[in-house]
């Protein structure tokens, strides 16, 4: 009975955690325009457009994001 209790709590162990040791490796390239010789801000916008597109790879879910400026605000 011991011995019982001890393998299901093994198993309820391992199967918790079994998403810490996934091998998932996602490649993206991030692209961004480079305006008025910019290059920082545009390295920034290539690697957040690079982390979005990793996301959507590995889940699987396709994030929609828009911005909307009026009068330059």
């Amino acid at each position: 009975m011991k011995k019982n209790k001890l393998i299901w709590f093994g198993l309820a162990f391992l199967l918790t955690f079994e998403p810490c040791w996934a091998d998932n490796k996602v490649r993206a390239t991030g692209k961004a325009t480079i305006y008025k010789n910019f290059t920082q801000i545009a390295r920034d916008r290539a690697l957040d457009n690079a982390k979005r597109l990793a996301v959507e790879q590995s889940v699987q879910i396709f994030i929609k994001s828009e911005t909307l400026v009026q009068n330059y605000e």
